[in-house]
């Protein structure tokens, strides 16, 4: 490894430990109920608004099949979306190579999947 490649490590590693302590008590107070950071006012009535057209108690806890469902739910919107996406690629306004439309079974095969 040449100078610049040790000079880029040595700020990796140093931006890594300057940045630990701070993104971890911003993570113990986002993940925490009651907790409260500087985004709260921005995000907190959106974060509301989405709650309460859910129906979602924020305070509960989700049990293993409410869970379940939420990650099938989630991974199955994310599949659906990205199949649209492949499929209609050709209609979208940011295709500046014109590129077409992939196959059906191409862009199934492309999506996301969880293992």
């Amino acid at each position: 490894m040449d100078h610049f490649g040790w000079i880029q490590l040595t700020l990796f590693v140093g931006l890594l430990l300057v940045l630990t302590k701070p993104m971890g008590v911003y993570l113990t107070k986002v993940l925490d109920v009651e907790g409260k950071t500087f985004l709260d006012r921005l995000i907190g009535p959106v974060e509301r608004l989405f709650y309460s057209l859910l129906g979602i108690d924020p305070k509960k806890e989700q049990d293993w099949k409410q869970y379940s469902f939420s990650l099938l739910a989630f991974s199955l919107v994310g599949t659906l979306f990205t199949y649209a996406i492949l499929r209609l690629q050709h209609l979208l306004p940011l295709n500046p190579q014109g590129f077409g439309p992939v196959s059906g079974q191409l862009s199934f095969n492309s999506t996301p999947t969880n293992s």
